[in-house]
């Protein structure tokens, strides 16, 4: 994560919206997954402590995010998107929240450039 956060530092240097794509969440353990579908329907139907699971490996990402000096926060619990940087929970193999990480973009995208 050094390397990630010497990147991080240059995006804020440069006053660059970005978001975090936290991928893999496919591999927590007991995820059951549903193939490209988005990460709202894919999280409301795991288990209690599959979810307790991923939030704890988001907050634990927040802090190391929160020791770059970068305020984070999950982007569904978000409510200003010009303080904080999103992340978005994301599996590349199954495809889950793939659509929210591409809506968020495109919002971005649309707002900044």
């Amino acid at each position: 994560m050094p390397q990630t956060l010497e990147s991080i530092s240059i995006l804020k240097q440069y006053k660059t919206p970005f978001v975090v794509a936290a991928n893999k969440i496919d591999r927590i353990s007991g995820w059951t997954a549903h193939k490209d579908s988005s990460f709202f329907a894919s999280y409301e139907n795991q288990r209690a402590d599959v979810k307790e699971d991923l939030d704890m490996k988001i907050y634990k990402l927040i802090g190391e995010l929160h020791g770059a000096d970068v305020t984070a926060e999950r982007f569904d619990q978000m409510s200003d998107y010009t303080r904080s940087v999103a992340i978005i929970p994301v599996s590349a193999k199954t495809g889950e929240g793939v659509a929210e990480l591409l809506t968020i973009l495109t919002g971005l995208t649309q707002r900044y450039l």
